[in-house]
């Protein structure tokens, strides 16, 4: 697995933490994007309608690669430490990705894809 993540900015605009990662579905090696979000914000209040968000992710141009929705709150799944989704993408999608954001939400959620060091 290739791991990536990226944070959110937190500026006065309410802004919250987002990963952003590379990832393979254990035992296909499908590829996917997981995206987490901090445990605080994962709560039902924090989506517009309570039940789903929106998932966008662009390329360095700022092109749209993905158009999702997702069902919120993410989930927790042991051995994770964040809540998050699993959206499958194609390979040639995922290494395009440069950045993603969550919309439908009362606070801003985005992040880059960015090596972890």
């Amino acid at each position: 697995m290739v791991a990536l993540a990226g944070g959110g900015d937190g500026d006065e605009g309410g802004g919250g933490r987002l990963t952003v990662e590379r990832s393979v579905v254990p035992g296909t090696q499908q590829p996917e994007l997981l995206v987490s979000v901090d445990k605080e914000l994962n709560v039902a209040n924090t989506a517009n309608d309570g039940r789903s968000v929106g998932l966008e992710c662009v390329d360095g141009q700022r092109r749209k690669v993905l158009s999702a929705r997702v069902e919120w709150p993410f989930i927790d799944e042991p051995n994770y430490p964040l809540p998050h989704t699993h959206q499958p993408v194609s390979s040639q999608d995922l290494a395009r990705i440069a950045s993603c954001r969550v919309t439908g939400t009362t606070v801003r959620l985005e992040g880059r894809m960015r090596l972890r060091g």
